[in-house]
């Protein structure tokens, strides 16, 4: 008897290109509203110190966060995708670890809160923050069977889903308090979140059930399997684990090496520009889903010219749209961040001023780390996230005490450019690029150019800076065109399936 072949669909290029355009289209309307609505009036509307606590709490949680997953929402993906019979077996497979590490990950959580003497505000505030982060993980594993499920428009609105929840709940709750002349407190926040998680999750846990059960779902649970699924998820889950240590490590780090409320002021001033950096992140990371599946399969087939021009394509144009933007974001710092936030004053715009670099680094990273992942190889790229955890604990251990949250964007402007450099290096080897320093030259003058061009305009735009800020973005992106950086073909060769 032969054996049945895995069940694998097809789309056709108009069918991915709907399916991407629908998943940006979707993060563009609802994530920047999330946060510029409702988390920055969460942010002023509860005050920097307050605020301040719960990130510091928020990052101590999410150092922890690989326990809930160790790669098997990646993994699973992959699996699901290519074979749709072993959604039945994995499905009950894969909730029962996860259930079992969601045990570990609170146990964990307040080990580490109890040896840190955690006050009872905080350990309040960790209840919500591990709940949140357990039904997150939650979502974020039926969300990778619908992927696996090439349900992908379902999955675009999962993406989204808790956003519109928090965007409802907290909207109301802010309105209420207002006029009632109550007071918004962070727990409220707090609590909204996990609502809105388990809600979400309930939600698309409801839609791959129901596929499940097409398919003769039968609850069993396969210990070989788990074994084997953790054992090849492994290298992704370490180098998840380093990046999220540093990049999370800093907002703990000045609560504890600043004490009382003036360490939370400086944790509140440093999670208002952090939180502008994720926005931007938002955007690389949509930029990553789309290149991961076309790498893998570039890779697959042994089609490596391919993967050198496509790496070319997309480091091309993520660098000139992490540029464009940070340079009319370094430019206009002053405007942002006073126009944001009702508590800024010049520490908090030195220290936007800072990170806002950073996202040229870590839109490098979301490149060379996809390649890398496609491409099996983590081993050298975990070494070199692991020397930058060392680095970053350095730099925050020494510069915090005396500059506050401004030490702390330096520490994490000069982990995200040792990380962007190593891999960087790593996908050179890999790749076999030989020439590379005339690129490097255009890179840097395109560099120099669009910072010029944000500092004309500001001065062309004096009294109307928002009119400025958005012509420097699209006169850099102009400059792109013009020095050949990027143009319309490259955009249609990336966009390729």
């Amino acid at each position: 008897m032969s054996t049945p072949k895995p069940t694998i669909k097809k789309q056709s290029g108009g069918t991915f290109l709907r399916n991407v355009s629908f998943l940006i289209f979707v993060n563009l309307i609802v994530k920047p509203f999330w946060i510029f609505g409702i988390d920055r009036t969460v942010q002023n509307t509860v005050g920097g110190v307050d605020y301040g606590a719960y990130f510091q709490v928020f990052n101590f949680a999410f150092l922890f966060h690989i326990l809930l997953d160790m790669g098997l929402a990646n993994y699973n993906s992959r699996a699901i995708a290519q074979d749709e019979s072993k959604l039945p077996s994995y499905l009950s497979s894969i909730f029962t670890t996860k259930l079992a590490l969601s045990f570990v990950y609170a146990l964990l959580c307040a080990i580490g809160a109890y040896l840190s003497n955690f006050t009872p505000m905080q350990w309040q505030m960790l209840g919500y923050v591990c709940g949140a982060q357990v039904l997150l993980s939650f979502l974020l594993y039926f969300r990778s069977n619908l992927q696996g499920l090439h349900l992908f428009r379902t999955d675009s609105w999962m993406s989204v889903l808790d956003r519109l929840f928090m965007i409802f709940i907290c909207g109301s709750l802010l309105y209420s308090a207002f006029y009632a002349g109550t007071e918004f407190q962070i727990l409220h926040f707090a609590a909204a979140q996990n609502f809105a998680y388990l809600i979400s999750a309930l939600i698309a846990g409801g839609i791959v059930w129901r596929y499940a059960l097409k398919k003769g779902f039968r609850y069993s649970f396969d210990t070989q399997l788990i074994k084997r699924i953790l054992r090849e998820s492994l290298p992704f889950a370490i180098a998840t684990l380093l990046m999220s240590i540093y990049n999370r490590t800093d907002g703990y780090m000045i609560a504890l090496l600043i004490e009382g409320d003036p360490g939370k002021a400086q944790v509140g001033t440093y999670a208002s520009a952090f939180r502008l950096l994720d926005a931007a992140n938002m955007f690389a990371i949509l930029f990553a889903t789309i290149l991961l599946p076309m790498f893998s399969r570039q890779i697959k087939a042994r089609q490596f010219a391919d993967v050198r021009q496509l790496t070319i394509l997309s480091a091309r144009i993520m660098f000139v749209g992490a540029v464009a933007l940070s340079a009319s974001c370094y430019v206009y710092r002053h405007e942002i961040i006073h126009l944001l936030y009702t508590e800024a004053n010049t520490q908090y715009v030195q220290t936007f001023g800072l990170l806002i670099w950073s996202f040229i680094a870590i839109s490098s990273v979301y490149v060379t780390g996809t390649l890398l992942t496609a491409a099996g190889r983590l081993k050298s790229f975990n070494q070199i996230a692991l020397l930058g955890v060392s680095l970053n604990i350095l730099l925050n251990y020494l510069l915090i005490p005396q500059q506050g949250a401004l030490g702390a964007a330096l520490a994490t402007l000069a982990t995200q450019l040792l990380m962007a450099i190593g891999a960087a290096l790593l996908v050179f080897r890999y790749l076999q690029f030989r020439r590379f320093l005339p690129q490097s030259l255009i890179f840097i003058g395109f560099f120099i150019g669009s910072l010029l061009i944000a500092h004309v305009s500001q001065y062309l735009f004096a009294n109307y800076w928002l009119i400025g800020f958005i012509s420097s973005g699209l006169a850099a992106l102009a400059l792109a065109f013009i020095c050949k950086l990027i143009d319309h073909r490259a955009i249609q060769t990336l966009l390729k399936p």
